[in-house]
């Protein structure tokens, strides 16, 4: 009965959720309609790929070493339990960085040979739709983000440059690292900013968003889309035979499962979470700290406890243990373990997370929020998100 009791505020909470601004939207997002007016896709204006893959690395280089005193700096705890946590990643943090820090990285960045691959890369992007990158939601493609091949074929081309103008193995294996970190960044930032338009479309009505209910299903069909795995198959049948309906059904099993795991672990809160979304619910824990969760995706292999998506208590500690897996498979890189089985338990424990994010990010831009949305921006571990910033 008590969980019953909780179950039924939980729902109540969810479905009483209010948004403030639709103004960030206006900027950020714009339908594309034929000429009879049927939306066929919708953009994030702030995605392109004018970018530099020098600046990024360079980005990339900077977070490991001038944000290293960051990284390790005590922060406020609201808990004996929680600052032992926190001592024990800044032990590893440090390691890790004394690690990176021998390898000349800044010095690899400026070479010739760098800048060629820079160039390389420049061109090849060219080649690439850039509406094809802005599109966050394709109304008329039911596998339009299953069939975008372009960047496996970029990363296969930029590998083959790479070998040619790096002789040294070491040398060889980092930079082919950031690439692929470049193209899976560039990958993620679509994914991440997909997140973004799923807040609004979840929870803002559709005549507000300057679409029709249909169009709107449609549009979420499309995002989850992209969540399928490639080799579920039963999962895309589903998804093209009920295109209007699919995403929407889909955000209904993901908040059942998101409710059921909140109540099999209530005894950790305090009180009942406030779901935003089906993926995250704030809530205050037992020890008192206030905090953002992910019931829906686990905290780690073989544990079924909501993931922590954000600590008010410690506003640097879930990117700082982010940081920490980060710093790890770069350091693994340069003295030749590329560890596979850590790459999926990395991918596992925060990667999905990581990307659901962007509907905490929209949540804190719809409420004009910009230092919340930055700090969760931050989180997603993404130098590129720098340059992706909106007109003013």
């Amino acid at each position: 009965m008590v969980k019953l009791v909780i179950l039924l505020t939980l729902l109540f909470t969810f479905s009483s959720q209010a948004e403030d601004s639709l103004d960030a939207y206006k900027k950020r997002f714009r339908i594309i309609r034929e000429e009879e007016g049927r939306a066929l896709r919708i953009i994030d204006k702030s995605l392109h790929t004018r970018l530099s893959f020098k600046n990024f690395s360079q980005t990339y280089f900077d977070w490991f070493i001038k944000e290293s005193p960051v990284l390790s700096m005590a922060s406020e705890f609201i808990s004996p339990s929680a600052e032992v946590e926190s001592v024990e990643i800044n032990r590893q943090l440090n390691s890790i960085l004394e690690t990176v820090r021998k390898y000349q990285l800044g010095v690899l960045i400026k070479s010739n040979a760098f800048k060629k691959i820079n160039l390389f890369l420049s061109s090849e992007f060219k080649k690439v739709s850039t509406v094809g990158f802005r599109t966050v939601s394709n109304l008329e493609n039911t596998t339009f983000f299953y069939q975008n091949k372009h960047y496996r074929k970029i990363e296969g081309a930029t590998l083959k440059e790479v070998s040619k103008y790096f002789p040294s193995i070491k040398d060889e294996s980092v930079v082919a690292y950031l690439v692929k970190r470049y193209i899976g960044f560039l990958k993620d930032s679509r994914t991440y900013h997909q997140s973004i338009l799923l807040h609004y479309l979840v929870n803002f009505k559709a005549k507000d968003l300057g679409m029709s209910d249909l169009e709107v299903g449609k549009a979420v069909s499309s995002i989850l889309e992209g969540d399928i795995k490639k080799h579920n198959i039963l999962s895309r049948r589903r998804l093209s035979k009920n295109w209007d309906s699919y995403g929407k059904k889909k955000l209904i099993e993901i908040r059942r499962d998101s409710l059921k795991i909140v109540v099999e672990f209530g005894e950790l809160y305090d009180h009942s979470p406030y779901f935003a979304n089906p993926y995250f619910a704030k809530t205050k824990m037992k020890r008192g700290e206030e905090v953002w969760i992910n019931p829906y995706y686990q905290n780690k292999a073989l544990d079924n406890t909501p993931s922590l998506s954000f600590d008010f208590s410690r506003p640097n500690f879930v990117y700082k243990k982010r940081r920490y897996y980060e710093l790890l498979l770069f350091a693994e890189v340069q003295s030749g373990k590329d560890s596979k089985i850590k790459k999926y338990f990395t991918h596992l424990r925060f990667r999905r997370q990581m990307l659901k994010e962007g509907m905490l990010a929209g949540y804190y831009e719809s409420k004009g929020n910009s230092s919340m949305m930055n700090k969760i921006l931050r989180q997603s571990l993404n130098p590129l998100e720098l340059f992706f910033n909106l007109a003013p």
